[in-house]
């Protein structure tokens, strides 16, 4: 797992790594990867493990940048072949010329691809900031990490913006070791592949207008999938899209049931198994308090559901008042008739059993209410 976090000496941004031995019932100690000693940011960090086992990790670097060397942020690259014990000097890989650097707060993304000798190839694409061109780099390298090649243009439509666009790109190696991609540019989203080994670009094609898109590669039936968020009426949808042929794309549907309004974002498109997963988070709580949503797709469906259990009550003989919600972060409140509330509790987390006696209590006739961002429900109880 490789995680951002300030640290606790300068209060400065690091990247951290830390590993479960034991299907995630319990993790290491979290080390740090970056070699500046904490002195400097280092943010949006992503990481591969490729097929021998080496854990690859990139990350935006800011040391250079606030040590005023430079005017821009900048990629870095470690990787580690010990299982995390240890990691390689941290590498800067984004020098295309002086003025070339890596968007501020725009996420990488990386992957590998192990050929039948065990080589392996570490690409990573990350948004450019050459005086405020932002379009998409790609990093290879070809001995796993060692070293890379100067990065290369991918996409041919210039974007030049004063600021971040706040949307990376995504890759994803199919099983003949092309390099599917997907990025945004001002304002739609394409998708290109590119054959690494011989370096050569392939059939930019226009995906639609949106932004954060995401790229994914089914190796059972060799298609391609490519989620992306749009608005839609003032709403955020998460949409899809698909191919077989690298040229030509399904049209697009809704991933996601919006009919809530719930905050969607960050929506991706997994393979797990031969299954395709969906994963997403939701912010409808506040940013303290992001959810992450998981669901199985299957691609005759025309969305993935999101469905709520409503709040249930049950009083039992012994004066117990059984709540049971689903949902986290709901507010259980219980009033008397005149609206006094007399017991307020928030649970957190879903609960099946929260047990409340009202026997305590010398009303005879209480009004329970569950109030969360799906349901506001209210039950007489009379003892």
């Amino acid at each position: 797992m490789c995680i951002r976090d300030r640290s606790t000496i300068n209060a400065k941004i690091d990247v951290f790594f830390c590993k479960s031995t034991d299907r995630g019932e319990t993790f290491t100690n979290p080390i740090v990867v970056t070699d500046d000693e904490s002195k400097y940011n280092q943010d949006f960090p992503v990481m591969t493990v490729d097929d021998n086992g080496g854990i690859h990790i990139a990350a935006i670097d800011n040391r250079n940048l606030e040590q005023g060397k430079v005017n821009f942020a900048e990629l870095m690259y470690t990787h580690s072949t010990d299982e995390g014990e240890s990691w390689s000097k941290n590498k800067i890989i984004s020098k295309i010329n002086s003025d070339a650097g890596a968007c501020e707060c725009c996420w990488p993304a990386i992957d590998t691809f192990t050929d039948n000798n065990g080589k392996v190839t570490v690409s990573i694409l990350y948004r450019s900031n050459i005086n405020n061109l932002r379009v998409s780099y790609l990093a290879n390298s070809f001995d796993g990490g060692q070293n890379f090649e100067t990065p290369i243009r991918i996409g041919f439509k210039d974007w030049i913006i004063n600021s971040c666009p706040v949307s990376g790109p995504s890759i994803f190696y199919d099983n003949n070791g092309i390099l599917h991609t997907t990025y945004k540019t001002i304002s739609d989203i394409y998708y290109s592949y590119y054959d690494v080994k011989n370096n050569s670009e392939r059939n930019e094609v226009y995906i639609a207008g949106g932004s954060n898109p995401f790229v994914t590669y089914n190796h059972t039936n060799d298609q391609i999938y490519i989620t992306y968020e749009k608005y839609e009426s003032d709403k955020l949808q998460t949409r899809i899209v698909s191919s077989t042929d690298k040229v030509s794309f399904s049209p697009s549907k809704l991933l996601l049931n919006n009919d809530l309004n719930l905050s969607m974002f960050n929506c991706k498109l997994i393979e797990n198994k031969n299954r395709m997963n969906v994963i997403w988070e939701d912010d409808s709580e506040g940013i303290e308090k992001n959810s992450i949503w998981f669901a199985e797709y299957n691609s005759t469906q025309s969305n993935i559901e999101t469905n709520y259990e409503k709040p249930t009550f049950e009083y039992l003989s012994n004066g117990d008042l059984l709540v049971n919600t689903k949902e986290r972060n709901s507010i259980i409140t219980i009033s008397d008739l005149m609206g006094r509330v007399i017991y307020k509790q928030e649970a957190i987390l879903p609960t099946n059993d929260l047990r409340i006696n009202l026997n305590n209590y010398a009303s005879r006739i209480f009004i329970c209410n569950v109030r969360n961002r799906n349901y506001n429900t209210s039950q007489l109880i009379i003892k």
